[in-house]
């Protein structure tokens, strides 16, 4: 499989899974879904996943299994779109 896009914070979000900063992992996770929406041209609040997180933030539902859970729907929207999260 091709590559079509490289995710340019791929490198950060590694960094703050590494530190355990559940808080800015959602923030980072966010950054990334607006960063592959402008990509690919599509409307950033058509994704769903956006809401959600902000959601997890707002009610500071920010714990392990929040971030692994969004981690995953991150990296199957990558996956998806073939887009490459940088080491």
């Amino acid at each position: 499989m091709a590559w079509v896009f490289t995710l340019p914070n791929g490198s950060k979000l590694r960094e703050l899974i590494e530190n355990e900063d559940h808080k800015a992992v959602l923030e980072e996770i966010i950054t990334s879904y607006k960063l592959i929406a402008s990509h690919f041209e599509e409307d950033e609040e058509d994704i769903y996943e956006i809401d959600s997180i902000n959601d997890d933030i707002e009610c500071e539902a920010f714990d392990e299994d929040s971030v692994n859970y969004h981690l995953e729907g991150l990296y199957d929207y990558c996956d998806s779109r073939r887009v490459w999260v940088e080491l």
